[in-house]
């Protein structure tokens, strides 16, 4: 069971306090105290729609003066993408391999370091045809918002310096946490599909049957709202999200099955090696919360 703060106020998920280390990495690129922020977290929880906002909010128009960049890129493709946009802020949102790469972390180490305490050059001496109309170098005064799924590896002597070149933040929230960041948005959530009732029954069972193991998330919550539009069963199929222990698994399996009384417990006997009374217990547990 999780226990959240059903009181806490906030209009973002990033305004949560645990949060807010993101928001002022983002901001300091956005003020020009620093040359870029990396942002490394779990997916699904609202980070790039709320560091567009946050963008948003500060007056920079997109394409103009930013660009969002939210793609699987090259080496060569990030090259190209920092020559086009040179003097922009770009947010670079979980551009996997080029993030990753001795030659993209070299490249990223580039547009925020400085030769002489001013001027960024880029540099890239590459036989392929790829870079055949761009240049051998190039100034770079933009500033680097880079959001990744997965950190840097610190062991690598690269990645390591590349994480000392930005404003970083490693962001792992508790579900606790989580739940918090979804009740206090919850109007954006319910966005007319469902009552404020149907929210609470809905984030209650969520709670109610989540544990710290369980990899909660706002695309979890939202994907509960679809189950439970759809079907009266929408409690199973919010468990499966949620991630099942195997025994309950294995009752499920056999409450698939038919199975009813000595075959359903010497079918959960052949399976798992424990007693009937547990198999008992688990599907008392199940039936209670109506999830068969």
């Amino acid at each position: 069971m999780i226990r959240t703060n059903k009181a806490l106020k906030i209009n973002n998920p990033l305004d949560h306090f645990e949060a807010k280390r993101i928001k002022h990495c983002i901001e300091a690129v956005l003020k020009k105290d620093v040359f870029g922020a990396l942002i490394v977290s779990k997916g699904g929880l609202g980070k790039t729609r709320n560091i567009r906002e946050i963008i948003q909010e500060h007056g920079l128009d997109e394409d103009i003066e930013w660009i969002h960049v939210a793609a699987n890129i090259t080496d060569t493709e990030l090259y190209k993408t920092l020559f086009d946009h040179k003097d922009k802020v770009i947010f670079f949102d979980d551009i996997g391999s080029a993030a990753k790469t001795i030659a993209g972390i070299t490249i990223l180490k580039q547009a925020t370091e400085t030769k002489d305490g001013n001027k960024r050059e880029i540099s890239w001496v590459s036989p392929t045809f790829v870079l055949k109309d761009y240049p051998k170098s190039f100034e770079f005064s933009g500033r680097l918002i880079m959001c990744l799924n997965m950190g840097p590896d610190e062991r690598n002597a690269d990645n390591a310096a590349l994480r000392t070149r930005f404003l970083s933040c490693v962001f792992d929230p508790s579900n606790k946490t989580v739940m918090e960041m979804i009740y206090s948005i919850r109007d954006g959530l319910i966005d007319g599909k469902i009552s404020e009732d149907e929210f609470e029954e809905i984030f209650n069972f969520i709670a109610e049957n989540a544990t710290e193991d369980s990899d909660l998330n706002i695309r979890l919550f939202k994907n509960a709202v679809v189950w439970y539009r759809l079907t009266k069963k929408w409690q199973k199929y919010v468990m499966e999200d949620l991630g099942y222990d195997s025994d309950t698994k294995t009752v499920l399996e056999i409450e698939h099955k038919g199975l009813r009384g000595k075959a359903a417990t010497d079918e959960w006997s052949t399976k798992t090696g424990k007693r009937k009374s547990t198999f008992y217990n688990i599907l008392i547990r199940l039936k209670t919360r109506h999830i068969i």
